[in-house]
Formats: structure tokens, sequence, C-alpha cells
């Protein structure tokens, strides 16, 4: 999944519940791991919340650890 990708649903798992305990017993974990990502991101209005998730990106997108080298190749179908 592109950087990009990982950061959006990161950013919708530190919001999702409103109490960590209302997420699944087995997510409880990750999301308290994802909150401290976007520190104060819970307590925040949606608008400083957006500004955090971006500011959150724009550091991912900076670290060459996270680049993913997408390969692709286009096939054309043949005429008849």
């Amino acid at each position: 999944m592109p950087v990009e990708a990982q950061v959006f649903e990161a950013w919708i798992w530190a919001l999702a519940w409103e109490r960590v305990s209302d997420a699944p017993l087995r997510k409880q974990r990750l999301v308290k791991f994802v909150i401290q990502q976007f520190p104060g991101i819970r307590t925040s209005n949606r608008k400083t919340q957006k500004r955090v998730g971006l500011e959150v990106l724009r550091q991912a997108e900076l670290d060459p650890t996270l680049k993913m080298k997408i390969e692709r190749e286009i096939k054309l179908a043949a005429k008849i």
C-alpha cells in the first residue's frame, strides 16, 4: 500500500473509536500505538485533526525507508 494510504488508514484508526476500549480487543494495542503517532489528534477539532494528519504524512514522505518501488506493466489488447 502506498505510504499516503497507510498514513490515511492509521489516521482513521486513531479516530474511529471514541474510547480505545470500544475497539475490538485484538485491535486495541494497535489503536493505542496509532494514536501515539498523531499527537493531540483525539482532543482536537476536525480542522486540527486534518492538519496533524498532514504533518504525519509529510514526515512519512520524507522517510526513504517508507518508499515503495512500484513496477507496472501495461499490456494492450491485441487487435483482431
